[in-house]
């Protein structure tokens, strides 16, 4: 009997979660996951609020350890993912219609692999069209008769949805801390990756070795030495026949740079724009944080897609740390406060800003490149004066920019392309002339998404995990 293959999954987010479900398919394959941190820590509760005091205006934490410190990062690149509802990747949409083409050019289809998930998973909706995994929330009757009223908008109003950690189905219960849905704000219930790999590794379907990184590799014709480090700088060399990389767009460009695949790296970016809006006042309480609608639509052949929210204390209370802010808020009348709601956008890659990243004399540095911003403004210009029909005046003089990352929509650095050079992947995530390596975050995605970035990288994964299974066989 032939010995089982061992396999590196480097990192805990959604990519690696869907090659790991792919790959537990072959009961000939030995599974270790490294990640840098400790899944084993995870809080067993799913009852503490999330919004609780500490996250009060903390919700984008700063992360200096991508560029070393970096000041002139420090204030871009963050750990908290998903805009305005703190939680990473919880938000979910297919690729558009632009960027299905993409894909279709390159003979890649995602969309039985987005059924994958559709099937398998659970989602929070305010959606009136329940399905048996879709969970209604019910959060706001204002949604349903502004979706039924706009139904012919080019601007493609929609319901949000959003990944979920099925623990019950009772929405309508409200937290005493931050006076949102109970099923919105617990610790662990919208949707995490660490939930579900701490139930793989409490089951032992796959090793794992906390608070390790893999600071590079290099490949011979039947192997993979990997050199790996913990938090204590300790190296530690181990051997392995794969390896799965899934680390986001940043490590996952350290890795191949300190490795010496590649000597430079740029990466694409979605910038956002968030700015409030005023609109029709009506007397329903929304009691969520979380985006009510979705938004997409191409102004002058570029992409836009937006999550809308509207007015809710408890979003004041994530971006205001001021109390008088905050008390003022709550005592003023449910007319006044629900005039006002806000937009954060997603525009077109193509003239969003980006990052190159540089190694020399085991250094990476960083290079911003700034975004085509006359172009934007007249686009977003256009855009808001569509949102005008339909209600929405967007406070143009109050939009904030979240410029370099700082939307954690990026990556398409080592793209998929049938025509390969030395920063392109094939459409299986092997990076200039890999072998036993594939790439399986954002960083291959041939377009970085416009909407929510995670169900792709998600569906792309699993249909790179697959590919590989099948070459196995052969």
């Amino acid at each position: 009997m032939n010995r089982k293959l061992n396999i590196l999954l480097v990192g805990s987010g959604p990519s690696i979660y869907s090659s790991t479900i792919k790959l537990l398919d072959n009961p000939n394959l030995d599974l270790t996951l490294i990640d840098n941190s400790d899944i084993n820590k995870l809080p067993n509760s799913n009852f503490d609020c999330f919004y609780d005091d500490k996250f009060i205006n903390s919700s984008r934490l700063k992360n200096n350890e991508i560029f070393n410190s970096s000041k002139t990062i420090e204030n871009k690149i963050t750990r908290s993912f998903g805009g305005l509802s703190t939680v990473w990747g919880s938000a979910v949409h297919k690729y558009l219609d632009k960027e299905k083409n993409i894909y279709k050019d390159l003979d890649i289809e995602l969309d039985k692999y987005y059924s994958y998930f559709d099937q398998n998973e659970h989602f929070l909706t305010n959606d009136i069209d329940k399905q048996e995994n879709f969970i209604n929330i019910n959060s706001n009757i204002q949604v349903t008769e502004f979706i039924n009223n706009n139904q012919k908008s080019d601007n493609n109003f929609s319901y949000s949805r959003f990944l979920y950690n099925y623990v019950d189905k009772k929405p309508t219960k409200i937290c005493s801390k931050c006076d949102s849905l109970k099923i919105l704000c617990s610790v662990n219930s919208l949707w995490s990756t660490t939930k579900k790999f701490k139930e793989l590794i409490d089951s032992n379907k796959i090793k794992y070795i906390p608070n390790h990184e893999l600071v590079s590799f290099s490949e011979t014709s039947d192997e993979i030495l990997c050199k790996l480090r913990n938090h204590k700088d300790v190296n530690i060399e181990k051997k392995f026949d794969y390896i799965f990389i899934g680390a986001g767009a940043f490590g996952t460009s350290k890795i191949l740079l300190r490795s010496k695949i590649v000597d430079r790296v740029l990466i694409q970016n979605s910038d956002a724009v968030s700015v409030p809006f005023l609109k029709q006042s009506n007397m329903y309480l929304n009691r969520v944080s979380h985006p009510l609608m979705f938004s997409n639509t191409e102004t002058e052949g570029k992409l836009l897609f937006s999550q809308i929210y509207f007015y809710s204390d408890n979003l004041v209370k994530i971006f205001f740390a001021n109390k008088l802010i905050n008390n003022s808020a709550k005592i003023s009348p449910l007319i006044l406060k629900n005039l006002f709601g806000g937009l954060r956008i997603f525009i077109d890659p193509t003239i969003s800003s980006k990052i190159r990243l540089k190694y020399s004399n085991g250094n990476i540095t960083s290079e911003f490149i700034s975004q085509d911003k006359k172009l934007v403004n007249k686009i977003l210009s256009k855009y808001f004066k569509s949102l005008h029909k339909s209600g929405i005046y967007p406070i143009n003089f109050l939009k904030k920019e979240l410029l370099y990352g700082e939307s954690y929509h990026f990556g398409s650095q080592f793209s998929h392309s049938k025509i390969l050079n030395i920063n392109n992947s094939n459409v299986n995530g092997n990076v200039n002339g890999l072998k036993r390596t594939y790439v399986v975050d954002s960083s291959v995605l041939p377009v970085v998404n416009t909407g929510p970035i995670t169900y792709t990288v998600m569906a792309n994964s699993l249909r790179i995990s697959e590919a590989f299974l099948k070459s196995i066989k052969n």
